[in-house]
């Protein structure tokens, strides 16, 4: 569903009609298709599509301390067999983005750490282990809860919920995932002050250039990260009553 197999499939379903007894249906479906696709790599797009996601503002290191008793940074995927590493897992990079300012947060405010994420496979280590390695060999700090048993958001609130006592948090993600998360973690029953960070749709109609009219790659992920929190919105709302 998401860009660019979507857009891919229309296409590659309207070229197979046009060889069919549908021809004005098939240049239909070919033209959705390229059109999706340009229009998702399209900067100025993605930027307009990401930009309802990322309406919570980052919290104010400058303010009042926050009323929050434990600090929750949620894991954002792992970096297989890193070569660099000697070969073994380690953290993505955007894992690695919510750790940085996770210990920042931390420290700043002397709050305790907790560190959540699972395995989809048994034979593999635990993300939040991979997290908790690295807080310490990178960034020097130690987490005090490990939460490993968690695959998705819903599950990550559920389960550091019966790992902690402590209901007020500072909640640690991605700017564009927060929304999700914030929903996720008050409806497993914790009070939630968002420390939303990575904000990636920035718009500025004075800064506007030929650039923000040119597909790149780098928009056409934006655009598929967007569309992938939407349904996950969507969802959550289903499943979990998120």
């Amino acid at each position: 569903m998401l860009p660019p197999g979507g857009s891919l499939l229309f296409m590659v379903f309207g070229a197979w009609t046009l060889r069919r007894k549908y021809p004005r249906a098939g240049r239909t479906l070919a033209g959705l298709g390229l059109g999706s696709l340009t229009l998702c790599a399209t900067p100025l797009f993605a930027t307009f599509l990401a930009l309802p996601l990322e309406q919570i503002p980052p919290l104010d290191l400058q303010g009042a301390r926050p009323k929050a008793d434990a600090v929750v940074v949620l894991g954002g995927g792992i970096y297989a067999m890193a070569p660099e590493f000697g070969g073994v897992d380690t953290v993505h990079p955007r894992t690695l983005e919510r750790l940085r300012y996770a210990a920042l947060l931390k420290r700043r405010f002397g709050l305790p750490l907790v560190v959540t994420g699972g395995a989809f496979n048994p034979d593999e280590t635990p993300e939040a282990m991979l997290m908790a390695r690295a807080l310490e060999d990178s960034l020097g700090v130690v987490p005090d809860f490990l939460e490993t048993q968690s695959r998705n958001t819903a599950e990550n609130a559920r389960n550091t919920r019966k790992l902690i006592d402590a209901r007020r948090i500072l909640l640690v993600t991605h700017a564009l995932h927060m929304q999700r998360a914030v929903r996720a973690f008050e409806a497993a029953g914790f009070e939630v002050t968002p420390a939303p960070m990575g904000y990636r749709a920035v718009f500025d109609a004075e800064d506007l250039s030929f650039f923000d009219f040119l597909p790149s790659a780098e928009a056409l992920i934006l655009s598929r990260n967007a569309l992938h929190e939407y349904l996950g919105l969507g969802w959550y709302r289903l499943r979990y009553g998120a």
